[in-house]
């Protein structure tokens, strides 16, 4: 989990610096499970997500970030939803 937490945290003030229309991008804990996480992304297009998002997912790639050892795969599911006006997120 440090490694994750360490690569998550470089690569989030990442995603803040270069990508002005991510408006969150947050890892969260399972409350039971330390192996599971949730990464809550939160982007003004779809367009935001596939384009600049995933060239900065690429650059952070290929920085020579740590690696977690014993080449442990890493199992993740996607979900994507579509933001809709109702409701709040803030106040």
């Amino acid at each position: 989990r440090d490694i994750f937490c360490s690569n998550f945290r470089s690569l989030s003030q990442k995603v803040y610096a270069r990508e002005p229309r991510c408006f969150s991008y947050k890892v969260l804990f399972h409350n039971d499970d330390d192996t599971k996480v949730s990464i809550y992304e939160r982007y003004g297009s779809k367009a935001d997500l596939d384009g600049l998002h995933q060239e900065t997912l690429q650059a952070h790639r290929e920085s020579g970030t740590r690696k977690i050892p014993g080449g442990q795969a890493i199992s993740k599911t996607l979900t994507h939803y579509t933001e809709t006006d109702i409701g709040h997120m803030s106040r």
